[in-house]
């Protein structure tokens, strides 16, 4: 018993413990039992695990992949305000804290970024917690112009373009 309960602690969140607990107050079973009757339980309690590791707002899609790299895929939007910018940064902040990690973007849409919103990003504020990141360009256009915006305002991070998912998270993972 004193094993599952180690098990426990170190694999899962308190919440999952505070179910267990729940559980082994209201039933007086044996440990044999217990263990077969809370299988369900551990397989609920790995589904919400991978549900945290999910997020989405009105304007961005945050997951966190096994390997420690975010995907963060930027909804449709003509634009992109220095409040949504902030709260966007607020939200991966919350999701994954300040911990320093590689992020690929992906971008569904978004057009352009207000100037408030890039002097903000480019200040560094809105790309604390990330180690560097590697941008998706869906269209020989979109790769051009991104490059040239990395190349004229510097992010205060590595940060590359590419063409390629796969090159693109190779490149990341050297960053873990």
């Amino acid at each position: 018993m004193l094993l599952l309960w180690i098990k426990i602690l170190v694999t899962y969140n308190w919440t999952a413990v505070t179910v267990l607990l729940l559980l082994l107050l209201t039933w007086s079973v044996s440990d044999m039992r217990l263990h077969v009757e809370c299988g369900w339980l551990f397989h609920w309690i790995d589904k919400m695990r991978l549900s945290m590791s999910v997020v989405e707002t009105a304007y961005i899609r945050l997951e966190l992949l096994d390997n420690g790299i975010l995907v963060a895929t930027y909804k449709k939007q003509k634009l992109i305000t220095l409040e949504m910018a902030r709260e966007i940064v607020q939200t991966r902040l919350d999701f994954v804290g300040l911990e320093p990690r590689p992020v690929l973007v992906l971008n569904e849409g978004v057009i352009q970024l207000d100037k408030g919103a890039r002097k903000w990003v480019a200040s560094g504020d809105g790309v604390v917690g990330i180690s560097a990141s590697a941008v998706i360009a869906d269209h020989p256009g979109t790769f051009f112009i991104m490059a040239l915006i990395f190349t004229i305002e510097r992010p205060p991070m590595p940060a590359r373009v590419y063409r390629s998912r796969d090159r693109a998270m190779a490149w990341l993972e050297t960053f873990l």
